[in-house]
């Protein structure tokens, strides 16, 4: 059987690939600082894939049609699904105390907010609970919506 620990390093060509074959997919961008990153996350698919070579790896993902199965699978092996309440905390005070009363005053509307990359939701529940503490009331002065590209907080 195959395993993460025993496969043939990753090549520089094939660092490539991937980085491009992800990116075309869902934007994720990987550095050659991020490197051991990607090489390690794709190793780990590998082995429970048996897969023994990154390029044949490569193949299986760029085989499938529509993005597949297993092309999800890589991406929630490659997020870092971090997230928790009230992080970064004094740009979000900025967020409800200044720029949406400041978008507000001009346009009578609610103002939309997208919350991208935020795991299971608690940076975007962070900004509903510092709007309504701020005076703002969701729906009405502000909206909030929320996504990720991971399928495995999501689900």
């Amino acid at each position: 059987m195959y395993s993460a620990s025993e496969h043939t390093p990753m090549t520089d060509s094939e660092f490539r690939m991937f980085c491009e074959l992800i990116r075309n997919h869902c934007g994720l961008h990987f550095t050659p600082e991020s490197r051991f990153l990607l090489e390690k996350r794709i190793a780990r698919r590998m082995e429970e894939l048996s897969i023994g070579s990154f390029a044949a790896y490569h193949y299986l993902l760029r085989s499938e049609r529509d993005g597949g199965e297993e092309m999800a699978n890589a991406v929630d092996e490659l997020t870092t699904n971090e997230t928790y309440f009230f992080r970064e905390l004094s740009p979000l005070r900025a967020l409800v105390n200044e720029i949406i009363p400041g978008c507000r005053a001009r346009h009578d509307r609610p103002v939309s907010i997208w919350s991208a990359g935020c795991s299971s939701g608690e940076e975007p529940y962070t900004i509903l609970m510092l709007a309504r503490e701020a005076g703002l009331e969701p729906g009405k002065d502000v909206r909030v919506y929320a996504s990720d590209i991971s399928r495995r907080v999501l689900g």
